[in-house]
């Protein structure tokens, strides 16, 4: 990887800048570069977003917040986690192109354009999903709105929109209500 680039190794050169130390940039390969060299999308401009959030609803609202912006997404992703983030792009973004790029510059690498529900199907007919993921995000219109759904009126049912809003567990949510309440009443 390259250091800084949604890699830890930014921390490393920060401690050899700190040290003294002299830190040289040497070409190589990049995978962002190297997925949109493939995407055959229109990928100017692009942003480079890193890797998604864990939660589903965190990837959905970074989906709606990153995906009002002009031009291609670049996301990075764990095999582990490909097929959610497929789920969550064709639910935010269904009409958008996206090139999944697998395994770039090595043995089984692999390119694929389509709809993000058809590369959801590609992966999810897998036995085991396996290697390294690239996404690229074709630009489009912007992302879809989904309804809210009323909220219930006791703080469990406020607690339990609120979670799937900010992508955290009910219980933080619910302790934070609860905090919020405490500090009203008094």
């Amino acid at each position: 990887g390259a250091p800084g680039l949604s890699d830890p190794g930014a921390a490393l050169v920060r401690e050899c800048h700190a040290r003294g130390l002299t830190v040289c940039a040497i070409a190589g390969p990049s995978a962002v570069a190297a997925a949109i060299s493939v995407s055959g999308l229109d990928t100017v401009p692009f942003h480079f977003l890193g890797f998604a959030p864990r939660k589903q609803g965190a990837i959905r609202e970074w989906l709606r917040r990153f995906g009002a912006l002009e031009g291609a997404l670049v996301i990075y992703e764990s095999p582990n986690r490909a097929i959610a983030l497929l789920g969550a792009l064709a639910e935010v973004l269904p009409h958008r192109e996206v090139t999944m790029c697998r395994e770039l510059t090595k043995k089984f690498e692999e390119v694929v354009l389509g709809s993000p529900e058809s590369l959801s199907e590609l992966l999810s007919s897998r036995e085991k999903v396996r290697g390294e993921f690239v996404f690229v995000v074709g630009p489009g219109g912007p992302p879809i709105q989904l309804e809210e759904k009323p909220i219930e009126g006791n703080l469990k049912g406020i607690a339990a929109a609120l979670a799937a809003r900010w992508g955290t567990p009910k219980k933080e949510a619910y302790e934070a209500l609860l905090k919020l309440e405490r500090e009203r009443e008094a």
